[in-house]
């Protein structure tokens, strides 16, 4: 039903942005689109690698993976089951959506539940990695996420201000490992983009 749905907008650019929405994009990046980064170009052939996006804030890391979610939409010759091959997390949200799963209802997803249906997205945005506080227990959910998706390997393209160093000092060097092992870490300069002079 939900695929039906979309493939009536299939290659206009009201489909692509229902199709963002689908995924978890934020309304900011759907409504002011910037074009695709040429570095992004070679990932879209891609069938097990992705790539992470470390950067200083505002430098263009979560706008380069939506131009490239939209160009990657745009090379379909074929919409039906796109509504399920994206999703698209701002991690800090996640956790606390996650943890929050631990009061839910009998009927209701468990953690697990919730992490594993993530984790098995043919294609996954992760944005904001590393915002989120290094507990055990957020440590332990990333490691899951982030070693099916590596052993699967399903294309993973995530955003972070941190560096690799940064990561595997401060909250995991498996992490760290994996991420380096599934993606190609390409650090993006330059001043905030959002403050305007």
């Amino acid at each position: 039903k939900v695929d039906g749905e979309y493939k009536r907008f299939a290659f206009t650019d009201d489909g692509i942005s229902q199709m963002l929405r689908r995924y978890g994009v934020p309304l900011r990046f759907i409504k002011y689109p910037y074009p695709m980064p040429d570095f992004m170009g070679s990932f879209l052939k891609t069938k097990e690698n992705g790539v992470a996006l470390t950067g200083g804030v505002g430098s263009g890391k979560t706008t380069s993976i939506v131009s490239f979610i939209r160009e990657w939409l745009k090379e379909r010759t074929d919409m039906s089951g796109l509504a399920s091959m994206w999703a698209f997390i701002v991690y800090p949200e996640f956790i606390m959506a996650l943890q929050d799963c631990y009061n839910h209802k009998k009927d209701e997803q468990t953690a697990y539940e919730y992490l594993d249906s993530i984790a098995q997205y043919p294609f996954l945005a992760i944005d904001d990695f590393g915002a989120e506080k290094p507990t055990e227990y957020v440590r332990q959910a990333t490691y899951y996420l982030l070693n099916y998706r590596e052993m699967r390997l399903l294309p993973t393209f995530i955003t972070s201000n941190f560096s690799m160093d940064f990561l595997n000092d401060n909250i995991d060097p498996r992490i760290s490992s994996r991420i380096a092992g599934m993606c190609e870490v390409i650090r993006l300069d330059g001043k905030d983009r959002r403050i305007k002079k």
